[in-house]
This record gives C-alpha cells, sequence and structure tokens, in this order.
C-alpha cells in the first residue's frame, strides 16, 4: 500500500546493546592494535551562553613498543531526562596516530546539539537542562574516563 512503518525508534545497535546490557561479540568501536594506549587527564570547560560550548580534552599516550592510531571516542550520557533515551550516545570520535611513547592530548568542541533530540510538542531540536556524564574511551563497553557537567538551562535550536 505504499506505506512504510518505522518501528526500529532509537534503539538501534550499539544503543540497545548498551541500554539494555546485552553483549553482542565487539562491541560498537572494537577494534585491535598491535599496541596499547592510556587515556587520562580529563578536562572539561563549560561557557554557557546562547550555544553551551563545552570544550573536552583528555591525553591518549601510546604505552606500547610499535606505533598505532587509536580511534578516541566520546559519549554523552543523559542523567536526568524527561524522555526515553539510550543510556549513552556517540557524539564525537577522533583517530590519533602515535609512536611508541608518544602522548596526544585530544580536544572535542560539544555544543547544545550534543545533548538534545527532537521535541514533537514544540517541533523544535531541545536540549534539557540537567546533569549530562561525558564518557571517553576505545569502545562503547571499554570506556576510560568520564565526569559530569549540568546544563544551567533549556537550549531549543
Amino acid at each position: 500500500d505504499d506505506v512504510v512503518r518505522y518501528k526500529e525508534g532509537i534503539f538501534v545497535g550499539y544503543r540497545y546493546y548498551d541500554t539494555y546490557q546485552v553483549a553482542p561479540e565487539f562491541c560498537f568501536g572494537h577494534g585491535l592494535s598491535y599496541t596499547t594506549f592510556e587515556y587520562q587527564n580529563l578536562n572539561i570547560q563549560k561557557t554557557e551562553r546562547e550555544d553551551a560550548k563545552i570544550t573536552v580534552t583528555c591525553q591518549v599516550t601510546n604505552t606500547g613498543s610499535v606505533a598505532g592510531a587509536e580511534i578516541i571516542q566520546l559519549y554523552v550520557s543523559d542523567k536526568n531526562a524527561t524522555i526515553e533515551k539510550p543510556l549513552q550516545e556517540l557524539k564525537e570520535y577522533r583517530k590519533e596516530f602515535l609512536k611508541p611513547k608518544e602522548t596526544k592530548e585530544v580536544t572535542f568542541i560539544l555544543d547544545q546539539t550534543a545533548f538534545g533530540y527532537y521535541d514533537t510538542n514544540s517541533k523544535n531540536f531541545k536540549a534539557e537542562a540537567g546533569r549530562y556524564e561525558i564518557r571517553i574511551g576505545c569502545s562503547s563497553k571499554d570506556l576510560r574516563l568520564n565526569s559530569t557537567i549540568t546544563l544551567d538551562q533549556e537550549y531549543y535550536f
């Protein structure tokens, strides 16, 4: 009848597995390397204006004996959502090449869109005021750094 019904909703892939604690054989973002990496020194700076700029930095060190690449992933978890949301959502990622024992600082810039969703009542995208956890790691199940921030106001965009 030329009608397509979309029934999956927001719980697709890693969003489903993480929210409902399902352990797939390989989690989202999983990769293999010939070296190892250490994450440290998570720093979050918040500037709440019309766009809620959040600067997130961390350091990643190649602790192995060979050069390698790491994909650093940033997830956001809404700690007091008023609607149904996944446990966490991937918002940014960076691929960094590091020599043995090399450390790089990785920077992510987030705005209100990283915390928002489409609000069907107002017919706008909206980021609610409240607590959000910033999580950094190399996959959706291997999160090595985290910190909680608070948005003091709602944003519409």
